[in-house]
């Protein structure tokens, strides 16, 4: 929770560098559902900017966001890309 501490930090601020076009309430929500959801802020944050412009579908690998129950996840990828993407990646943190 320590990430969830220091944006929390940053948004109390109320610099608008930190949110040009979100409020820091959005911003607080994102985070909250971020925690709620088991999912990174930053998914929960792109997915509430979508949700301002008018938009529930998201295009992500992140099959984590389907927990989201407003949003359709749609993986433009082949399945077994995304397996070689995500072993390449682990071959190389190795």
């Amino acid at each position: 929770m320590e990430i969830q501490r220091l944006l929390v930090g940053m948004l109390a601020t109320r610099s608008p560098a930190f949110y040009p076009r979100f409020h820091p309430e959005d911003d607080l929500e994102a985070i909250e559902n971020a925690a709620f959801h088991k999912i990174k802020a930053w998914d929960c944050y792109l997915i509430k900017l979508a949700k301002s412009l008018g938009n529930r579908i998201i295009y992500t690998i992140d099959e984590s966001l389907r927990s989201m129950l407003d949003i359709t996840v749609i993986n433009p990828f082949p399945g077994d890309l995304v397996k070689g993407y995500y072993a390449y990646l682990k071959s190389m943190l190795s």
